[in-house]
């Protein structure tokens, strides 16, 4: 059962991290946030199990753009189902996940070259030599990383088991 050995769990927090937070996140009338289930994958789905039984923390984007006065209220709520949002402005998501993520690494690790009319558009829409999109986007890349590493050291314990998705 998910490669999980008998006893493995007892001492260890399981800090999970995804690109996306398990749950659509929206503001309220009240002011608080509500969390609600999403349609997700199988791979999400299976994290969400190990989240649920074992425990532990996971991190990663709320999925709708925060404004800074909200962060710290959403970060206070969201931690009472250990969830821990990191937030990043659109421009630096965009180039991120649709630009490098999409364009650069999916096709690369999925074997997927852009060949339908769509991809080939979005592909150029990163690629403009006038902008350097590749270094934008790679910038964009490092960065968004570097807040998660930061996010995980700051709430690592020795024995904490790390599962990035």
């Amino acid at each position: 059962e998910l490669g999980v050995q008998p006893g493995m769990m007892n001492s260890e927090r399981v800090i999970l991290v995804s690109r996306r937070l398990p749950y659509q996140l929206r503001l309220v009338e009240t002011g608080h946030w509500r969390a609600e289930m999403t349609a997700m994958n199988q791979a999400l789905q299976n994290l969400r199990a190990v989240h649920e039984r074992y425990g532990g923390l996971w991190i990663g984007l709320p999925g709708v753009q925060v404004d800074p006065g909200h962060q710290m209220a959403m970060r206070d709520q969201l931690r009472d189902h250990r969830l821990i949002p990191i937030f990043i402005d659109p421009v630096r998501q965009d180039q991120f996940y649709a630009g490098y993520c999409r364009t650069i690494l999916w096709p690369l690790l999925h074997y997927s070259l852009p060949t339908t009319e769509d991809m080939i558009a979005l592909n150029d829409s990163y690629i403009r030599e006038d902008e350097k999109g590749e270094h934008y986007m790679w910038e964009a890349y490092k960065a968004v990383n570097r807040q998660f590493a930061d996010c995980i050291q700051d709430i690592y314990q020795d024995g904490d088991m790390i599962w990035v998705h």
